[in-house]
């Protein structure tokens, strides 16, 4: 069981307080002299029982007071996991032990927010007499209890033995996990945006919808991917050799409805991590929670129209799913139209112990780019900021991008929480980009 804990005290935002217990903005004082609250000791949440056969991972924030004293005032729920996940989340945070905030030599009251993340907890085996009982156990029932002499108390016997499972991936403080009420609290365009939802992550799409994002993280320019690796359901995105460079990635294949979670891992440290992660590592989980049918349309700015339709049968696993999306868009200049398409079809079979999960995807993108402009032509008026030059070669520039991949899984988990993983995937790939870097040195000539 892991804890994700992050301490949220931005300038503009913190609030701390006085001796005489009024609020005072934090940003009045030099941060030189203002110091947050640190966490000593924190003792992981208990995971709620009657959410374990769901397999959820979610991250509970809270609001609380650390005194003068370093104790607690009150504990707030701020983003909800639901009653069970809030109310472990504040007896564990009640738990935890904090050093006060500081302003000077002066220890202050502060208020600050904290993020609770829960993972499935280590299985454990306890044998109790002739009794075995598998799960999150953390200690054992006696057995009926047998007085040795008169007027003694009664003395207990049990045996336990306590196998813990090897855990499936590694984790540390850089180590992030956003689930789905995370990835819905704010509308997102594609799946590379909801990459945003890490801290230190900044994605931007500068040449149309066939060519994939550009990507930073924790101060590393990524370009199109090449410094992180990307990967989805463990098959990977990054291609090794690409006309954009080594690493290149297009996430736009991926329906961000049908996005379970999402794992963001910032450094390298985890031996699993493949040779483009310099910066760090990102993982999306496929599975739709919200089971049925559903079709939906929306449009917005720059004659932009998306269809989707995900449908999600009943009773069946969430990894049991299939999509299909639908965009086309005029773009916010000259030239920067574009029309993508993809469609997703996900199978679960077998039980928790042994699963396979089939998934077939395919993708196509075709976007018009306006591409580079030269300064002099923009300052000297011939050609607006978000236009495009009135040559042949400019205004036919164009990106297109194919894409198409068949993946199976296998699962596999043991009662003594052995588990393990065997994967087999083939990808195929097509990216073709008619555009002119010269700065409209060379040109075509138009004859009269």
């Amino acid at each position: 069981m892991a804890l994700a804990l992050a301490l949220l005290l931005a300038a503009s935002s913190a609030r701390a307080q006085n001796d005489a217990g009024a609020a005072v903005d934090a940003s009045s004082f030099d941060a030189s002299v203002l110091h947050p609250p640190r966490v000593l000791e924190s003792p992981p949440p208990l995971y709620p029982v009657a959410h374990l056969e769901h397999g959820e991972h979610p991250t509970v924030v809270l609001k609380i007071t650390v005194l003068a004293d370093g104790s607690l005032a009150d504990v707030n729920v701020e983003h909800t996991a639901g009653e069970d996940f809030d109310g472990a989340a504040i007896e564990a945070v009640r738990r935890w032990r904090f050093s006060p905030g500081m302003r000077g030599e002066q220890p202050i009251a502060s208020r600050i927010a904290v993020a609770v993340h829960f993972e499935l907890p280590e299985l454990a085996t306890v044998e109790i007499g002739a009794v075995t009982q598998v799960g999150a156990v953390t200690e054992a029932e006696p057995m009926t209890p047998h007085r040795h002499e008169e007027g003694l108390a009664d003395e207990v016997e049990a045996v336990a033995t306590v196998k813990a499972e090897a855990r499936s991936e590694a984790r540390g403080n850089n180590d992030y996990r956003l689930d789905r009420k995370l990835l819905e609290a704010a509308p997102h365009a594609d799946a590379a945006d909801l990459l945003k939802g890490a801290p230190g992550m900044v994605v931007t799409r500068i040449e149309g919808d066939a060519v994939g994002h550009r990507l930073m993280l924790r101060g590393f320019d990524a370009d199109h991917g090449q410094d992180i690796e990307l990967s989805v359901d463990g098959v990977p995105v990054n291609q090794p050799s690409h006309i954009h460079g080594q690493g290149y990635a297009d996430l736009g294949f991926v329906i961000p409805e049908t996005v379970r979670s999402l794992r963001v891992v910032e450094g390298v440290y985890d031996p699993a991590q493949g040779d483009f992660a310099v910066a760090g590592s990102a993982d999306f989980e496929l599975g739709v929670e919200q089971r049925g049918a559903r079709v939906s349309t929306s449009y917005g700015r720059f004659h932009t129209y998306r269809e989707l339709a995900v449908w999600a049968p009943e009773g069946q696993p969430n990894e049991t799913f299939a999509a299909v999306q639908f965009r086309k868009t005029r773009g916010f200049g000259q030239n920067r139209a574009a029309t993508t398409g993809s469609v997703v079809a996900q199978g679960a079979f077998g039980t928790s112990k042994l699963r396979l999960i089939l998934h077939g995807s395919a993708y196509a993108a075709r976007a018009d780019t306006a591409n580079v402009l030269r300064r002099d032509d923009i300052d000297a008026g011939r050609v607006g900021f978000y236009d495009v030059y009135p040559y042949p070669t400019a205004e036919a520039q164009n990106g297109a991008s194919l894409r198409a991949q068949l993946s199976a899984k296998l699962r596999w988990r043991g009662d003594d929480g052995a588990n393990g993983e065997l994967s087999l995937f083939s990808v195929f790939n097509d990216f073709r980009l008619l555009a002119n870097y010269t700065g409209f040195t060379q040109r075509s000539q138009i004859e009269p």
